[in-house]
């Protein structure tokens, strides 16, 4: 049940390029002793030219659009071959995100 739970709080809707609909996760990852917010979502959504133009992203909470802002680092993973993109996060309190460890 606790998996699950982590499971179910933690994928969202996201749109990504050219207005299309995605999963994503956000995690938790441990770097240098600190934790940092990412979300990890497909390359195919996500790119390095959306990274590079874009300040965050929007996700569906809710049937609610909101809108989650890219760190300041912006520390950042693309592998167009595995499909994969990783992307650090800023943390906002006002929005309730659970984020997997």
């Amino acid at each position: 049940k606790k998996i699950y739970d982590q499971m179910n709080g933690s994928f969202y809707k996201i749109i990504g390029i050219n207005n299309k609909y995605g999963i994503g996760v956000f995690c938790k990852i441990i770097m240098n002793n600190k934790d940092i917010l990412v979300l990890m979502t497909n390359y195919h959504l996500i790119d390095e030219d959306y990274i590079e133009n874009n300040s965050g992203i929007r996700i569906k909470i809710n049937n609610e659009l909101i809108h989650i802002k890219f760190g300041d680092k912006r520390l950042n993973y693309t592998n167009k071959e595995y499909d994969l993109s990783i992307i650090e996060i800023k943390e906002n309190k006002k929005i309730k995100i659970n984020y997997s460890k």
